[in-house]
């Protein structure tokens, strides 16, 4: 049996106060584990001269396609374990990610520990004051008769929806929460315990339908056994070595309709007069901007002023690089692009958006603040819809592969929860003041 504390081992080294290397273990139980079965798997496949397919020895396998095995070996520990396991040990020691993780260095070899060295920056911000003697003073709704009943009938026609609902199997549109095992021949799990736990949204695309297959019409607690290449794609691309999945469908949030007691759970909102409240601040809306969203920018923008920030150049250049293939796929993107300011624009929007995450992550710690599966959900219930989604700032990636839906890790998922967990607790407390 292989025990996952022993098998994944997290080490962190402060190289200077806003660098550190950080070690992910892993250990030869779970090395060996997946190098036998790409030997295996490549044994099966292989067309080499004076053999028989399927007869080629496993000792010459393993002298001819050392390197390409170990190189898929390679990717498939750090998209199923390492990575996961170095943003749970960030967390876990207070360690915020101002950049992306840098792999310098892996070290792989048969029935020996793997080693993946990271290169992290993270920046203690300097507060001038505590943050929660900030004043601000927050931008008020709009007050034209129709704007009630905008709520009205958004809250009416959402809650015939979930009336309507009584299927509660997965379909298009909706987030689908499973657990992913590599198992071999005979469905069981070559790491032990070991599950990978994933999201993914169900996309609408017909170059979508070989994923949507593996779980359209499936509900919680189905399980599948499954050889997907999409699955595959996403594990390690390089697909010569098929990987077997066994997925456990954990739970299924429905795009259906929107979950009015998510919403509440949200934002803490004990009653339906609040909850109406509430939702005028994205109804709401002066200069294209909602009130929800003018909100979060008095407040983003107080909280700048009171931490002292620096950003090194390389940072800067990092997230700017990132924002503009974002900006890219923006239909709109020329124009923008031909703006005599553009470049000016998009810098000083890479240094604030940093500036933002840098203090939100270092309050999120400050403030121990976690989440958990019931957070998450209430996070995606948000996405359903084009005016709820203007409550959050902080927008998890759009997760694709070769531009196709793609799983994305609940330890990735979890930092921009976090982040918005964190932005309304402040808002919370420095507008009830």
């Amino acid at each position: 049996m292989v025990h996952i504390k022993k098998s994944l081992q997290f080490q962190c080294n402060e190289i200077s106060p806003s660098q550190y290397k950080i070690t992910v273990k892993v250990s030869s139980e779970f090395v060996d584990a997946i190098y036998s079965q790409a030997v295996h798997s490549q044994q099966t496949s292989a067309l080499t001269y004076g053999f028989a397919q399927g007869q080629t020895p496993s000792a010459y396998i393993e002298v001819t396609y050392k390197a390409p095995i170990l190189d898929h070996i390679r990717s498939l520990l750090l998209t199923y374990c390492v990575e996961d396991k170095l943003l749970s040990g960030l967390f876990e020691n207070e360690i915020g990610l101002s950049g992306d993780c840098v792999l310098r260095k892996a070290y792989l070899q048969p029935h020996e520990d793997a080693i993946f060295e990271f290169e992290v920056s993270s920046i203690n911000p300097i507060k001038k004051k505590n943050w929660r003697e900030i004043f601000i003073k927050t931008p008020t709704r709009k007050n034209y008769k129709d704007l009630d009943r905008q709520v009205e009938s958004f809250i009416k026609e959402e809650m015939i929806k979930q009336a309507e609902c009584k299927e509660t199997k997965i379909k298009i549109g909706d987030f689908v929460c499973f657990d992913l095992a590599i198992t071999d021949s005979n469905k069981k799990n070559i790491f032990g315990t070991y599950k990978q736990n994933l999201w993914l949204r169900i996309g609408e695309e017909e170059a979508d339908k070989d994923l949507i297959d593996v779980f359209i019409g499936k509900s919680i607690g189905n399980t599948i056994f499954t050889q997907n290449i999409r699955l595959q794609e996403y594990i390690s691309p390089d697909l010569d070595m098929p990987n077997s999945f066994l997925i456990t469908i954990k739970t299924i949030v429905p795009h259906a309709y929107f979950d009015f007691e998510r919403f509440k759970n949200h934002f803490e909102i004990r009653n339906n007069k609040d909850m109406e409240s509430k939702l005028i601040e994205v109804f709401s809306y002066r200069n294209n901007l909602s009130q929800r969203r003018e909100t979060v920018q008095v407040i983003l923008a107080a909280l700048s002023k009171n931490f002292n920030v620096d950003i090194p150049n390389y940072l800067l250049h990092q997230h700017k690089s990132k924002l503009l293939n974002d900006i890219q796929e923006n239909p709109d993107y020329l124009v923008y692009k031909a703006q005599q300011d553009f470049e000016q624009k998009v810098s000083l929007l890479v240094k604030k958006q940093l500036k933002e995450i840098i203090i939100i992550d270092a309050i999120s710690h400050q403030e121990k603040i976690n989440v958990n599966q019931d957070e998450i959900i209430n996070y995606l219930n948000l996405l359903k819809r084009a005016r709820t989604k203007d409550f959050l700032y902080f927008l998890m990636p759009s997760n694709k592969i070769n531009g196709l839906e793609a799983p994305i890790s609940s330890e990735n998922l979890k930092q921009y929860c976090i982040r918005e967990k964190t932005l309304n607790y402040v808002i919370n407390f420095l507008t009830k003041q």
